[in-house]
């Protein structure tokens, strides 16, 4: 039995029939660049839960995600200073998509995520741009979830 609150199919969490505690997710969930820098760069305190559960989860990434995001971690941002990313989660690696999605995204560099979600469905996709978050409802017609991380922790008990 997928997992459900308020009527909506929350892809992160899955029960199995008499349980009352979440199972190990197995829908995919994908995290952009954003989402991952706030949580190991920025040290956002709101993303905690998160990060605590991230290991439970059935996190994925394509080579190139993670690329994108070592590089960003390398560099470092602003005031915050490079940091190490050896010693951080890795998701489980996806062959990047054959098929696009069928939405195109306005930031060609976040189309990969678009990409992954529609090949991977059902599935979640935590973000905080506004250049996937204006796909969500078209992706919810063929079971991507786009919304922000605070939604999605939000939906599922484990906040």
């Amino acid at each position: 039995m997928q997992g459900r609150q308020e009527g909506k199919f929350n892809p992160v969490e899955t029960r199995t029939a008499g349980a009352s505690a979440p199972q190990v997710a197995v829908h995919p969930l994908l995290l952009d660049t954003h989402v991952l820098l706030d949580l190991w760069l920025f040290d956002n305190p709101r993303l905690q839960p998160l990060a605590l559960r991230l290991q439970d989860l059935r996190w994925v990434a394509t080579a190139a995600m993670v690329a994108e995001w070592h590089y960003m971690m390398q560099r470092g941002i602003d005031r915050f200073p490079p940091r190490s990313w050896a010693d951080l989660p890795l998701p489980q690696l996806q062959p990047a998509p054959a098929n696009a999605a069928p939405w195109r995204c306005r930031d060609p560099d976040d189309q990969m995520f678009l990409d992954l979600a529609f090949a991977l469905k059902p599935c979640a996709l935590w973000t905080r741009d506004k250049a996937l978050l204006a796909h969500r409802k078209r992706a919810a017609t063929v079971g991507v979830v786009i919304e922000t991380p605070e939604s999605g922790l939000m939906r599922s008990d484990w906040a």
